[in-house]
């Protein structure tokens, strides 16, 4: 059962997935951080003082349209399951032109070959079940958009995309798990001027 912990399960995942494919012939011209970002690091000047890959969770929505054949479940997901679409923003943070544009290229082809997180890369914090998988895939954001999004932080613009992971469905509790139903009487009161 995906828990409430899928959408970190996700980010850490997909952090931790380019991670590890990273190569070694870039990493060693061109070394790397990849770290799932929170909204204080953009605060901190800080944060990122080396190149790095950050993957930030700027909006989790409720998708809004669901197929069963692609909600990444052999069997479909109950009705009482929240379906959710998170939207984020990869970000590459390097001082040489070079290593930015790279990097950046980098990850956009990763995430075109290889666009789902399945059980053997979903981190188990989330609760998955082995069926489940998670699609992720570029956004139709604009630029006026995506700057909107840098508007309300510190930092200055830096070379960024957007994708959306599709379609987490955190499940309802077992019913044993759920508030007992309160039970209602209600009593037919006679009416005045009514036979007994």
């Amino acid at each position: 059962m995906a828990g409430f912990s899928a959408a970190y399960s996700v980010g850490e995942s997909l952090v931790q997935y380019l991670r590890n494919i990273y190569p070694a012939t870039l990493r060693a011209d061109h070394p790397c951080r990849f770290e799932l970002a929170k909204s204080a690091d953009f605060a901190e000047a800080d944060s990122f003082t080396e190149n790095t890959i950050s993957l930030f969770l700027y909006r989790m929505s409720i998708a809004q349209y669901l197929h069963p054949a692609g909600s990444g479940r052999k069997n479909p997901p109950t009705a009482r399951a929240l379906p959710l679409d998170l939207h984020y923003m990869v970000t590459v943070w390097s001082d040489s032109k070079h290593t930015e544009q790279m990097l950046m290229a980098w990850v956009m082809a990763q995430l075109h070959w290889n666009p789902n997180l399945d059980a053997s890369t979903l981190m188990q914090v989330g609760g998955w079940r082995n069926d489940e998988s998670i699609q992720i895939s570029p956004t139709n954001i604009t630029q006026e958009d995506l700057c909107r999004i840098w508007d309300v932080m510190e930092p200055t613009y830096r070379l960024s995309t957007t994708y959306v992971a599709r379609v987490v469905h955190i499940d309802a509790p077992p019913a044993d798990d759920a508030p007992n139903v309160i039970a209602t009487r209600f009593e037919h009161a006679q009416m005045q001027g009514e036979d007994a």
